[in-house]
């Protein structure tokens, strides 16, 4: 994570991950009388920022589950949530994603197609002061932040998974790959060739 990540966005999303850790697992906490000096300068500085969320698509569960995250999460903290629904049409997200760019909002969210078609458009962003965080597929270029699965230690597991299954048996393993380009296929494959 680089230095330039909004501090106040920082801390109100590491503040809303302690939050469901605490308070999603049954544990209760409460503490009375007890002034936090740093609580009112972040919600102030929250106000009124804006959080681009560009997903390949809204079409499937995973995609609205992360935008019901964001807007339970920072809704209620003064923060816009706007979307842009490129319905699986890589072109469509790179217009988007240029037209977020001109936008101006103080945070996109990225959901990228596979790890070339946004790279120089992130950058082009990160450039004009937008922070950008990637999620669950990272492009070649690397932005502000990615939160999502380390696919080639998926890659190495799932391999060693199939090989000590097969052990005895035809001693061969077939790969099926989705999009060559996609991180998910591009570093999972890596993984699986590094065993």
């Amino acid at each position: 994570m680089t230095g330039k990540f909004d501090c106040a966005l920082r801390r109100a999303l590491t503040g809303a991950a302690l939050t469901v850790a605490l308070f999603g697992s049954g544990i209760s906490v409460r503490a009375e009388g007890l002034e936090e000096p740093f609580r009112e300068p972040y919600l102030k500085a929250l106000q009124g920022k804006v959080v681009a969320y560009l997903p390949v698509a809204m079409s499937f569960d995973l995609a609205q589950g992360w935008l019901a995250g964001l807007k339970r999460e920072l809704e209620p903290l003064g923060v816009k949530i706007v979307v842009r629904d490129p319905n699986w049409s890589t072109n469509a997200g790179a217009q988007a994603l240029t037209n977020l760019i001109s936008e101006k909002p103080d945070v996109i969210i990225a959901h990228n197609p596979d790890v070339q078609t946004y790279a120089k458009l992130l950058q082009k962003a990160e450039s004009s002061g937008i922070d950008v965080v990637q999620i669950n597929m990272r492009s070649s270029y690397p932005t502000t932040a990615f939160v999502g699965a380390d696919w080639v230690d998926i890659g190495q597991k799932a391999t060693t998974a199939v090989v000590d299954f097969c052990k005895g048996k035809s001693n061969k393993i077939a790969v099926m790959q989705g999009q060559l380009s996609a991180a998910a296929s591009a570093y999972t494959l890596k993984g699986v060739e590094e065993l």
